[in-house]
């Protein structure tokens, strides 16, 4: 990470117009920025985020930090930690603790918390933030997101092998989508798309971390007999079926081992051809199985 000219003399903008009140001052400069060839398309965004943000009178203290924040993450993270905490200070001293943008503002926090390898702190802000959202949600103002941030919640238990909390998050991860199939079924195509995703993470657990098959078996039995069959050949049948060979070839079962990787590789054929790498790797498991039957 390495503070730049350009990044330096932004910081020193940034104070002169805090310590005067006349962020409406760093317009011009904002715009001679916008010209650096060396920006990234992300600094691009945020820039222009910050501009359109400053052309507001007056202008919203809680955004102005948070574009910078965004603009510093990974160029001077120490400040950018900063401002992104002034923008959640900002937005709790006018919505309050457990307000709907105040949840949004601690989750700006724990991105930028993960982007930057900050392990414990994101999950702390991620826990803060999904709670607030949570409870919002509870008095009447949704948020779709919440799923979302749980599953990066969710990612983060992982890379600690936190593997209690990682089982934890994604069963609730899946009750909020069954719930909100009961309240919504107009969007189901999608949330059952969602659901999917976390049911095949949380059954990849118990087939990777835990000797639970069952628990494991019966995820991929209901991700293909239920939302697999219904839409019709996608990469997740035969990645459930796959599975379900090993977790069978692994106890022995021969038999249905090679059933199942038959059943992959049929559908990988159909989906890619016979140039697809994963067929050869089905082929040598059940060559293996009938060599063990």
């Amino acid at each position: 990470m390495e503070i730049t000219p350009v990044t330096e003399q932004l910081h020193l903008q940034i104070q002169q117009a805090e310590a005067a009140q006349q962020y409406l001052s760093l317009t011009s400069y904002i715009t001679e920025l916008q010209k650096q060839p060396v920006l990234s398309p992300e600094d691009v965004v945020n820039l222009n985020a910050l501009q359109q943000q400053l052309a507001f009178s007056p202008p919203e203290q809680r955004y102005i930090w948070l574009y910078l924040g965004k603009y510093f993450t990974e160029k001077d993270n120490a400040y950018a930690e900063t401002l992104l905490k002034k923008s959640a200070a900002a937005t709790i001293q006018t919505f309050g603790e457990k307000s709907f943008d105040t949840g949004i503002r601690i989750i700006d926090l724990a991105e930028f918390y993960a982007k930057v390898n900050m392990l414990p702190e994101a999950i702390q802000a991620y826990r803060m933030g999904i709670f607030i959202l949570q409870d919002t949600n509870a008095n009447g103002v949704s948020d779709y997101s919440i799923p979302a941030h749980s599953l990066q919640l969710a990612q983060l238990y992982l890379q600690t092998e936190d593997f209690k909390n990682y089982e934890t998050t994604l069963k609730a991860i899946i009750l909020w989508f069954k719930q909100l199939l009961e309240k919504e079924p107009g969007t189901a195509t999608l949330i059952k798309e969602r659901m999917a995703e976390a049911q095949l993470k949380l059954a990849d657990y118990y087939l990777s971390h835990t000797q639970e098959t069952e628990p494991a078996l019966e995820l991929y039995r209901h991700l293909k007999a239920g939302y697999l069959e219904r839409e019709g050949d996608t990469i997740l049948q035969p990645m459930c079926d796959n599975r379900m060979g090993i977790i069978y070839e692994k106890s022995r079962q021969w038999e249905q081992a090679v059933a199942h990787y038959q059943t992959a590789r049929q559908a990988l054929m159909r989906l890619f051809g016979e140039s697809h790498g994963d067929i050869a790797w089905v082929d040598e498991r059940i060559a293996t199985c009938r060599q063990n039957q």
